[in-house]
């Protein structure tokens, strides 16, 4: 790269510091994604949706996950039901727009199993607390 033994000049790679730079900038990213994929799947659901998402997102920054795949990394860790909800709602063009929409359907979905569940208690505290005939 220094014009020596044949080889053509590139004024950008006379140094090996900067050969060094450049090299390390074009091929070592990939092992960089592959870690961040890696800590992206170790982030676990709590039932706090916010900070799922927080934690979710800033390893995508590095990992650089799209689409079908970047949707179904997600569909993995929240409820079943808040991806069915996602689901019949509206078709999604872009990820920005489904990741904008996924907070409000897994508040909703919980909303939902919460008053589910009150309901059921309820209804069994109505039943118990009469005497029988």
């Amino acid at each position: 790269m220094t014009g020596e033994l044949g080889h053509i000049r590139q004024e950008s790679y006379e140094l090996w510091d900067i050969f060094a730079e450049q090299a390390i900038r074009r091929f070592g990213s990939t092992h960089a994604e592959e870690k961040a994929l890696r800590e992206m799947l170790k982030v676990r659901y709590k039932n706090e949706i916010d900070q799922f998402l927080l934690e979710f997102r800033n390893w995508n920054v590095k990992a650089k996950v799209t689409g079908i795949a970047f949707r179904r990394l997600f569909g993995d860790h929240i409820p079943d039901e808040a991806v069915r909800r996602m689901s019949m709602n509206q078709e999604y063009a872009d990820d920005r727009y489904w990741i904008e929409a996924l907070p409000q359907a897994v508040r909703d979905e919980q909303d939902f199993q919460e008053g589910k569940r009150l309901k059921d208690n309820n209804f069994l505290r109505s039943n118990s607390s009469g005497k029988r005939k």
